[in-house]
């Protein structure tokens, strides 16, 4: 940076023009300084191509290393118009979970009916289902008054502890 600082002071000559276009320069090289990290944080290949596989509609946003239970995982985002999509990802490109949002109007009825049953005076506010391996869930955030609390419930209404 200090060698682009320099450069730029020895053309400083008064020339607002030219001066703009440095500028502009170095706005772009330095915009381009600032991406490396993004385009080295996208992942693995195979990460990558298995959360495209699944969905091909969907639009990876952002990839993040982590380790889960001690081993090395990716946490995928993607977009596919209004619907989220967040999973994890082992290296070699294993899906081991998919976090998706839904519409609270989308939830099956029998989730929906267990939510009234337990909670009859509560709003379900955000909903997503999960997916781990064979398991669905359906993580559900509930607002009852001023209290806010959270839920996990099962495609058959089973209610979760």
């Amino acid at each position: 940076m200090g060698l682009l600082c320099q450069l730029y002071a020895q053309y400083d000559d008064g020339d607002l023009v030219r001066e703009m276009w440095y500028a502009l320069v170095m706005r772009q090289f330095f915009a381009i300084l600032l991406a490396i990290p993004l385009l080295a944080q996208q992942g693995p290949a195979p990460v990558k191509d298995a959360v495209q596989k699944a969905f091909p509609n969907s639009k990876i946003t952002a990839v993040k290393k982590e380790k889960d239970k001690g081993q090395t995982v990716y946490e995928v985002e993607t977009k596919d118009g209004a619907v989220s999509r967040d999973f994890l990802v082992k290296p070699d490109g294993t899906i081991l979970e998919c976090e998706e949002s839904l519409e609270v109007s989308a939830l099956p009825k029998a989730v929906a009916d267990a939510v009234k049953a337990q909670h009859p005076k509560a709003t379900i506010t955000t909903a997503e289902k999960l997916t781990r391996g064979p398991v669905v869930l359906y993580e559900l955030a509930l607002k009852e008054g001023s209290k806010k609390s959270s839920l996990s419930v099962g495609p058959a209404g089973q209610i979760q502890k």
